[in-house]
C-alpha cells in the first residue's frame, strides 16, 4: 500500500529575527501537514514564542519565508493572517470577562459580512437564521468542551482552566484553518490537563490544524503527531518523541536538562 502524505499547510523556510544584538530565531525551518497536530519544544530561550510571533504576524522576520497554504505571508499583520484562517492563542487565556460564556461564543462566530446598516436591515431573516444556527453550534461546542452548565456565567468568573477551555471552544466556533497554541497548559490546574488534551483533539476533529508550544513532555507526546525541537533559535530535529529521545543533539540541548530538572 502506498502511503499518502498530506500536503503542508504551513511551511517556514530560513526565518530569522534579531533584537538588537541578540538573534532570537536563526534560519528556522518548520513544516506542518494539513490536519496534523504538531508541536515545538525546547529549553527556555530557544526562540519558540518568537517563532510563533513571526508565523502569526505579531512580529516581522528579518529574513526567510513563511508560506500558509499557497500564500507568502511573512510580514503580514496579524489581522490579515486571521482572515486567511491562521489564528493563535497566548500563554494567558483571553476572553471578554463581562460577557457570559454563551455571548463569548456568539461573538467569536464568523460574521455574515453585514458591513452596512442597509444590508442588516434588508437581511433580518437571514441574520435571525444565522443567529439560531450559531446558538445551536455554540451549545454543541460548549457541551463538547464541558462548559455547557456555565453558559450563563460571566466569563471573567471562570477558573484558568475553564477560561482555556472557553478559548478553545471559541476557536472551534470561529473555524480557522490552523491555530497556534502558545503554552496551552499555562495557568491551568494540573487536574484539568487531561481536559485540555481532549480539547486539543476536539479542535483537530473540527478540521483545525494545530501547532503548539508546551513544556510538559508527556502531555506533548500524547497530543502531537510530530515534534520539532528548537535550541538557540533554530530547529535541530523533528520526529516523534520516542525518536527524539535517542537523538544526541536533542539530549545535549534539551532532554538532558529536562531529566536533570525533573
Amino acid at each position: 500500500m502506498v502511503e499518502v502524505v498530506a500536503p503542508n499547510l504551513l511551511e517556514v523556510h530560513g526565518v530569522s529575527k534579531s533584537f538588537g544584538g541578540v538573534q532570537a530565531v536563526r534560519d528556522l525551518d518548520i513544516a506542518v501537514e494539513k490536519g496534523a497536530i504538531a508541536a515545538i519544544i525546547g529549553p527556555n530561550g530557544a526562540g519558540k514564542s518568537t517563532a510563533i510571533d513571526l508565523i502569526s504576524g505579531f512580529k516581522k522576520p528579518d529574513s526567510g519565508t513563511v508560506m500558509f497554504d499557497t500564500h507568502v505571508v511573512q510580514g503580514q499583520p496579524a489581522y490579515r493572517m486571521s482572515r486567511l484562517g491562521l489564528a493563535r492563542t497566548f500563554q494567558t487565556a483571553r476572553e471578554w470577562p463581562r460577557l457570559t460564556v454563551m455571548d463569548n461564543m456568539l461573538a467569536a462566530a464568523p460574521q455574515l459580512g453585514m458591513d452596512t446598516m442597509w444590508r442588516a436591515l434588508f437581511a433580518r431573516r437571514r441574520l435571525a437564521s444565522k443567529e439560531l444556527a450559531d446558538r445551536q453550534n455554540a451549545r454543541r461546542l460548549l457541551t463538547e468542551f464541558g462548559l455547557f452548565d456555565l453558559r450563563n456565567e460571566l466569563a471573567g468568573n471562570l477558573s484558568g482552566g475553564q477560561k482555556r477551555l472557553l478559548e478553545f471552544a471559541r476557536i472551534a466556533i470561529a473555524r480557522p484553518r490552523m491555530v497556534l497554541l502558545d503554552e496551552p497548559l499555562a495557568g491551568v490546574n494540573p487536574v484539568l490537563q487531561d481536559k485540555i488534551l481532549s480539547a486539543v483533539h476536539a479542535l483537530n476533529r473540527e478540521g483545525i490544524t494545530i501547532l503548539l508550544i508546551e513544556h510538559n513532555l508527556p502531555w506533548v507526546e500524547a497530543a502531537s503527531d510530530r515534534i520539532t525541537v528548537m535550541a538557540e533559535g533554530t530547529a535541530i530535529a523533528s520526529g516523534r518523541l520516542s525518536e527524539l529521545r535517542a537523538h544526541r543533539g536533542v539530549i545535549d540541548a534539551y532532554l538532558g536538562e529536562v531529566v536533570a530538572n525533573g
